[in-house]
């Protein structure tokens, strides 16, 4: 049997052919086959009551799926008619309420199939906010710069309506629109936020013997005059991974209207494992409600050479550690001199070497301070047994009572007895 569309098993009948005569003093068969059928029927009522109280509340909230939802509803949309070209993305549908309404509305590229495109998206476009006259279709319309790979997406359109003090689900999904395909649209870069008050208008990268260069051009929306440029690095295809290496935040000023553009510099020595890399660059504006920018430039760095160091992360200091060659074994229960080169500073700080030995694993087995940055010295206590570690060198910049950290570089290192 089926109730709403839901199937619901049939009872199996709670008697048999062969159920033996009573003995003397027994129950009557037929009041024992009515109480199982009775206790039969239960679980089944149970189950309708449920199924239909899901059926009320769904259709009330109007709970997303990726599919249209409820397309006979009191909120009805018309099939999306899109049209990419020359970079840029036009997204038009007609929305109708049996009743005055207010509606805000947006749209993602994801994945033909994806369950939650929200939350696993290629581009997420601006949010639109528009008040619905009872009975009249109404215009969503969308016309927005598309950066992204060329590929099959699937586009869902997803509308909220005001509840108490917040939005609620109205009425979401493909609206029955099929797969589209992009084709001759690609960018170096791939720009993921509509939404958001800043945009990358240009990104150029170049690498050369671990010299970074990143060329970006960006803007802001009006009104929006400050905000800070960040960027990391990424294996190749994995962005939602742990970054290999975060690099060194700048600050962006922009211009007083809309059109105004600023380009930033950025440049930087990597230590990085041999590999591919994407680079990611985040723009946020501090603009309460406004996401931040993000941009993914694919492939972007490929590292061939094998460096005797790697470097973790970006610092806001101001002295860079460097090392031309493997550092020779280290002796435990004496002094070892690391021949560090060092880079940068200004006047009036000094810079200062903090150190850890660490096991292949990640372990710490020691610590301490090194000295100055170009004379740094390691005493490793004779109880530490030879093998093979690694040493984590930080470079700090000193000024007055002030320390800032300014660098970090991993070396792989062995220990042998003096």
């Amino acid at each position: 049997m089926s109730v709403f569309g839901l199937a619901f098993p049939r009872p199996k009948p709670s008697y048999r052919s062969d159920v033996a005569m009573p003995r003397q003093g027994a129950a009557d068969p037929s009041t024992q086959m009515r109480k199982r059928r009775g206790a039969s029927v239960i679980p089944i009522i149970v189950t309708f009551v449920v199924a239909l109280i899901v059926a009320v509340v769904a259709w009330e909230l109007g709970w997303p799926t990726n599919g249209e939802s409820h397309p006979t509803g009191p909120i009805q949309a018309t099939t999306p008619v899109v049209t990419v070209g020359n970079s840029q993305i036009d997204v038009v549908t007609s929305v109708t309420s049996v009743t005055d309404q207010r509606l805000r509305g947006w749209f993602f590229l994801a994945a033909p199939g994806a369950i939650e495109p929200w939350n696993h998206y290629s581009y997420k476009s601006s949010e639109i906010i528009q008040d619905l006259p009872a009975g009249q279709p109404t215009a969503f319309h969308w016309l927005e710069p598309l950066a992204i790979p060329d590929g099959v997406y699937q586009l869902t359109a997803w509308f909220h309506k005001p509840a108490g003090n917040g939005w609620v689900h109205a009425l979401g999904g493909d609206l029955g629109l099929t797969p589209l395909t992009i084709n001759g649209e690609t960018t170096p870069f791939h720009q993921f936020n509509g939404d958001a008050v800043a945009s990358f208008q240009s990104i150029e990268v170049t690498y050369d013997h671990a010299h970074l260069t990143a060329v970006v051009k960006a803007s802001g929306a009006a009104g929006v005059h400050q905000a800070t440029l960040s960027w990391q690095l990424f294996p190749a295809g994995r962005p939602d991974g742990t970054p290999v290496y975060v690099g060194i935040s700048q600050p962006l000023a922009f211009g007083s209207e809309t059109t105004d553009a600023v380009v930033a510099r950025l440049e930087d020595t990597l230590a990085i494992p041999v590999g591919t890399y994407d680079i990611q660059f985040v723009i946020d504006s501090g603009v309460p409600g406004s996401q931040p920018q993000r941009a993914l430039y694919p492939a972007a760095i490929k590292q061939t050479e094998i460096s005797p160091y790697l470097r973790q992360a970006g610092q806001a200091g101001i002295y860079r550690l460097s090392v031309a060659a493997p550092l020779p074994d280290l002796k435990a229960g004496d002094v070892n001199r690391l021949n560090l080169s060092v880079t940068g500073g200004v006047a009036g700080t000094t810079c200062r070497t903090y150190w850890r030995l660490l096991l292949v694993g990640g372990q710490e087995v020691t610590h301490g301070e090194g000295g100055s940055c170009d004379a740094t010295s390691v005493f490793l206590p004779p109880e530490i047994p030879p093998g093979a570690y690694t040493i984590e060198v930080k470079a700090v910049a000193v000024h007055g009572e002030s320390l800032l950290d300014s660098d970090l570089i991993t070396l792989s290192v062995g220990v042998t007895k003096s």
